[in-house]
């Protein structure tokens, strides 16, 4: 375990086998993935709103409703997946050290708050799917 930058640590391991390469990517790779799939999300979200070459901009469709309770489900999954990541993170430190030595710590400062967007998000989706059906039912008197 070597001190860098304003990190507490960074693990070098010589020869790594197989269990530190999995810990390894399981202490970043989920996260990352997560974080892309939402902004892909966003990404169509906003390409409804605004509207391309080919369609108009309407954000009230159905695909938006489904995308919405995606999105916010990555959400409120983001707090466990990221548990995992630091839990194999320590994993992977706790091996490097000395077995009498031990270092764990947790941080979920940010676990309610992704709670909390999750739902505002699930309820976003519902108050778009009340948009989609009004709408569906005004085209339906024109």
């Amino acid at each position: 375990v070597k001190p860098w930058g304003a990190m507490v640590a960074a693990v070098t391991i010589e020869n790594p086998d197989f269990t530190p390469k999995v810990l390894s990517r399981l202490a970043s790779v989920p996260a990352g993935l997560l974080i892309v799939a939402m902004i892909w999300i966003v990404r169509k979200i906003v390409l409804t709103a605004v509207g391309t070459d080919n369609a108009d901009g309407d954000p009230f469709v159905r695909p938006n409703i489904r995308r919405l309770r995606i999105l916010a489900v990555l959400l409120i999954v983001m707090p466990v997946v990221d548990l995992w990541s630091q839990i194999a993170e320590a994993e992977l430190v706790s091996r490097s050290l000395p077995k009498d030595l031990a270092a764990y710590s947790f941080d979920g400062s940010s676990m309610f708050t992704f709670f909390g967007v999750g739902i505002l998000v699930m309820v976003l989706a519902e108050v778009f799917k009340i948009g989609v059906r009004l709408r569906e039912d005004v085209e339906g008197l024109v």
